[in-house]
């Protein structure tokens, strides 16, 4: 799905969830067949919102992409291989065993990383701000091997991953496998976007839910928007059941 099919989908989706008189205007408010879209929605104040709704749309979608990833689960996203061997990240190795690599730009949340000599991989991250995180600079609290600990930290330079940590005796740290989820970035002018095409379609309608909703927050209609930003939520929740009566 290019993003002029998303922008399409959304424009369908605010006329259907928006009513007359409410920020946005139908042309043909007593009519049921959908006007062509480039007439079918008009601003009622065009002084004080001054763009077309499409680039209200566009310019909303990475915002309702980071909102689609903290509500769903990590496997029904794209994801990308973190140290890919076209592409490997260089790994900083402290003397005490622990580590980090700077993260891609893209880097939105971890999925899943591993270290070679750790028992099980981590899925979930801590940060600075985390009580756990200085556990990290002792020796008898922080995780090891049996019980690895990841941190996302913001520097000057961009995200790094901490990684906690290996045995002081290991001479090599090497990356057993790592994902992450990127974040969606819009380029105003390109059409395409390799994640869109890649995202579980069951999560489409759930998107498109939550642009409405920030664009619908944009003209100041904050109730309408809490209720279609509900409805998204409980779309979700109706494919998480079904997932799991599938287990």
């Amino acid at each position: 799905m290019t993003i002029k099919d998303l922008i399409y989908k959304v424009k369908v989706k605010l006329q259907e969830l928006t009513p007359y008189g409410s920020g946005l205007a139908v042309l043909d408010p007593d009519s049921s067949v959908i006007t062509p879209l480039t007439d079918g929605l008009v601003v009622l104040d065009p002084e004080r919102y001054d763009k077309p709704v499409e680039i209200y749309i566009k310019e909303s979608i990475s915002e309702a992409y980071d909102l689609l990833i903290e509500l769903s689960p990590g496997d029904l996203l794209p994801s990308k291989e973190l140290s890919p061997e076209d592409a490997p990240i260089d790994i900083v190795k402290n003397q005490d065993g622990s580590g980090y690599i700077k993260l891609p730009e893209d880097f939105h949340s971890l999925k899943l990383f591993k270290m070679r000599g750790w028992e099980r991989p981590v899925s979930k991250i801590i940060t600075s701000d985390s009580p756990a995180y200085m556990n990290q600079f002792n020796p008898y609290l922080r995780g090891g091997v049996s019980s690895p600990v990841c941190a996302v930290i913001k520097t000057s330079e961009g995200k790094k991953l901490e990684y906690y940590s290996l045995p002081k005796t290991y001479r090599e740290h090497k990356i057993d496998f790592g994902y992450y989820i990127p974040k969606l970035t819009i380029d105003m002018d390109n059409e395409n976007s390799q994640i869109l095409e890649d995202i579980d379609s069951r999560l489409i309608p759930v998107f498109i839910y939550l642009i409405v909703s920030i664009v619908q927050l944009i003209y100041e209609q904050s109730e309408l928007s809490d209720k279609t930003k509900q409805a998204a939520i409980e779309k979700l929740q109706l494919i998480k059941i079904a997932d799991n009566e599938r287990i």
